[in-house]
């Protein structure tokens, strides 16, 4: 694919505004798409990257078109990531620019075998995508039970975080924190409206299957597990990827501790040479009761090819 047919595919890309719905489905396309690729998040990153990538997300109340860019680069075996973020109607009550932009520091300690011990720091800001009090207030006034208590009131985070990672090739596993608050007071409360801590323990392990035969065949596994601890709520994610050659597909499950629901999650992936492409389509299960069925589109274009201490990362694994 040359670049002119690339710039056409994203601008076509760019044009796609879909109805959305359902504010969970914002974690679990956390958890299955390294938004800031930041080691003290979601994941080591796997060496020098940029990355730019768009999100089309289809719900019911609210229209949803991401772009997300982010850039991982290595100093003398330093890890400096920058990451933006941006989108219209993405807090669910008007049309409104829902940036967040960070920076993250990594330190990577080379041991034996490859294997490397992650610790990362974080700074940066967001506005409010996941508002409980927004998102409850919006249903009471759609349902006409009566004029929203607080109002929809929102400012912008600050946000701050670290963490400890350890990895080689053949998986990861770490724990970070994340600490959000608002910048300015809620004036109808004279309080925060936004205090929020996060902790996440995450682990990905990376097997190879090798199926044998006239036409031998080789496999990725990689099943992956995060669980995630907040002020606000606590839930878990497990999904297991199985990858062929440029294709992959893996099969999540998201249960809220709290709410007792969960959400079942189908992720599709296609790499290209400098190019990935990735559906993710989510539906609720509210206490035996499907519904609410979600679904996403992302384009990521990755360049240049990754290295790690000017060691080639393989092809099959370079998007992890």
């Amino acid at each position: 694919m040359n670049r002119f047919g690339m710039i056409l595919i994203l601008l076509a890309f760019t044009s796609l505004l879909h109805p959305g719905k359902a504010q969970e489905f914002i974690d679990i396309q956390r958890y299955t798409t390294p938004i800031l690729l930041n080691p003290s998040f979601v994941g080591a990153t796997r060496g020098d990257r940029l990355m730019v990538t768009l999100q089309s997300t289809r719900r019911q109340d609210t229209q949803a078109l991401a772009k997300m860019a982010s850039h991982d680069f290595f100093i003398r075996k330093n890890s400096f990531g920058l990451g933006f973020l941006g989108g219209v109607r993405m807090d669910y009550t008007q049309e409104v620019f829902a940036p967040f932009a960070e920076a993250s520091y990594a330190k990577y300690l080379p041991g034996a075998n490859r294997k490397y011990l992650v610790p990362s720091l974080t700074f940066g800001f967001q506005q409010p995508l996941r508002e409980l009090s927004t998102f409850v207030s919006e249903r009471i006034r759609q349902s006409g039970s009566g004029t929203p208590i607080g109002g929809f009131f929102g400012t912008t985070e600050l946000v701050a975080g670290a963490g400890i990672l350890y990895s080689d090739y053949h998986g990861s596993v770490g724990i970070s924190s994340k600490f959000r608050r608002s910048y300015k007071k809620n004036p109808q409360t004279e309080d925060f409206n936004t205090s929020i801590f996060d902790l996440l323990l995450h682990a990905e392990k990376i097997f190879t299957w090798h199926q044998r035969g006239l036409l031998s065949r080789s496999f990725l596994i990689r099943p992956r597990a995060v669980l995630h601890y907040s002020n606000e709520f606590a839930q878990a994610f497990a999904e297991v990827t199985v990858q062929r050659k440029q294709f992959e597909a893996g099969l999540g499950f998201l249960p809220n501790f709290d709410t007792g629901n969960s959400q079942v999650s189908l992720n599709l992936g296609y790499n290209f040479k400098l190019l990935k492409v990735n559906y993710l389509g989510a539906i609720l299960n509210q206490h035996g009761e499907f519904s609410h069925p979600m679904h996403s589109l992302t384009i990521s274009v990755i360049f240049p090819e990754l290295t790690r201490f000017g060691e080639a990362v393989p092809a099959l694994i370079r998007n992890l």
